[in-house]
């Protein structure tokens, strides 16, 4: 679970430092009508393998 708490930490970090760098070159903040929605799903069995 650290190891995957880790990697969605450093997605937000990301996305965050995207979209400073897009409205430091004068783009528009996103809003919720633009939004990138992406869900996650874990299979545990996967991680037996």
């Amino acid at each position: 679970m650290c190891h995957l708490r880790g990697a969605v930490d450093e997605a937000i970090t990301m996305a965050r430092e995207a979209i400073e760098d897009l409205l430091e070159k004068g783009g528009e903040s996103p809003t919720a009508e633009g939004m990138l929605e992406y869900t996650l799903t874990d299979d545990p069995d996967r991680r037996k393998k």
